[in-house]
This record gives structure tokens, C-alpha cells and sequence, in this order.
């Protein structure tokens, strides 16, 4: 069995025939032909034949345009002449080098403009975290408790204790005095729990 017709005789409703893109199998296309087949192979022989085209009842049939099978039956579907394997040469496309130049050189204006405002923001960005970097420093340091003015409160505190005991009059009792006598004028009075 040639490529083509093991291509032809895949059923359209078995799963296992197809790809998930609706390609014959080319595990299946080898068992049945015998032979290795490649993908460009199975699509150069039946270039038509889809499992989606074969389920909608889509014609995959090809016809060569010059010739009428009914009046020429030598001419196989799917089989190349030896016309269609010649290559067929063609004039390279003319381009024009100095459109490409102008094209190039705007292209290459637009990269450096871009690199100066990259540049420009960068230094921006720069100025930018110094600043908050000098923020967050002056915040750390008026949240931060200077050890030498807590010893100077300490001490002033102190000196004001010093100085109030010195100038007491003799016989005048101490805050600490005054409380202890005032609870026990009016003692609070023990409630049960």
C-alpha cells in the first residue's frame, strides 16, 4: 500500500488514527505502509486529508488544474511530475538599501534618545533614595534614646529631691509622711471577696 492510500483509509472516527490536531498518525502511517514516513511526507502525498475535513465531508480530493482525470487517466492524485520538482527560480526582491539606512539610522536615534531619559531618570532615582535615606536616618535618630540626656534627667531629678529635702523646715514631714498620715486618718475599708 502506497502513502496516499494508507492515508485514504484512515477512519476519521478512530482516535487512535489521528493526531490532536487532526494529522494521520505516523506510528499508524508506518505499520501500514511498512515503511518510516515523515510528517513532511504524509503531508506532501494527501496535503488535503484531515480528520475535520474527512468528518465535515470536505472534498480532499486534488485535481490538477490543466488536465481532466476522466480524460487523462494516467495522471495520479498526489504523485509530483517531474515539472513540479524542478525548482523554480526566482529574482531575489530588490531592496532598497538606502530606505533601509534611513530606517536603521531613526531606529538607532530612538535607542539613544531613550538611553539619555533612562540616564536622566536614573539620576533622579538617585537624588531621590538619598533623600529618603537621609529621612529615614534624622527619624531613626530623634526615635532613638540618647543615653547621656536620660542620665542628665536622672540627675537633675536628683538634685531636685536634694534640694527640697534641704530646705524643709525641721519638724515638717516628707510627702511620703503626709500619705502614710492621710491613710491612716481615713483607712479604705476591706470589702470581703
Amino acid at each position: 500500500m502506497n502513502l496516499s492510500e494508507a492515508i485514504r483509509s484512515l477512519d476519521p472516527k478512530n482516535d487512535e488514527h489521528w493526531t490532536e490536531n487532526g494529522l494521520p498518525q505516523l506510528a499508524v502511517l508506518k505499520e501500514l505502509t511498512g515503511k518510516h514516513v515523515s510528517r513532511k511526507e504524509a503531508t506532501d502525498a494527501e496535503p488535503l486529508v484531515t480528520r475535520g475535513r474527512l468528518l465535515g465531508g470536505e472534498n480532499t480530493t486534488i485535481r490538477p488544474p490543466e488536465a481532466d482525470i476522466s480524460q487523462n487517466p494516467e495522471v495520479e492524485v498526489g504523485k509530483k511530475s517531474e515539472e513540479d520538482e524542478a525548482p523554480v527560480e526566482s529574482e531575489p526582491e530588490k531592496v532598497d538599501v538606502e530606505a533601509l539606512d534611513e530606517e536603521i539610522a531613526e531606529y538607532s536615534k530612538a535607542i539613544h534618545d531613550l538611553d539619555e531619559e533612562i540616564n536622566a531618570l536614573q539620576r533622579v532615582r538617585v537624588d531621590l533614595v538619598a533623600k529618603r535615606d537621609a529621612c529615614i536616618t534624622k527619624k531613626d535618630d530623634a526615635q532613638r534614646v540618647n543615653p547621656n540626656a536620660a542620665l542628665q534627667h536622672y540627675f537633675a531629678t536628683r538634685a531636685k529631691v536634694r534640694e527640697e529635702l534641704l530646705t524643709r523646715r525641721p519638724g515638717e514631714p516628707s510627702d511620703l509622711d503626709r500619705r502614710l498620715m492621710t491613710r491612716a486618718r481615713n483607712p479604705r475599708p476591706i470589702t470581703p471577696r
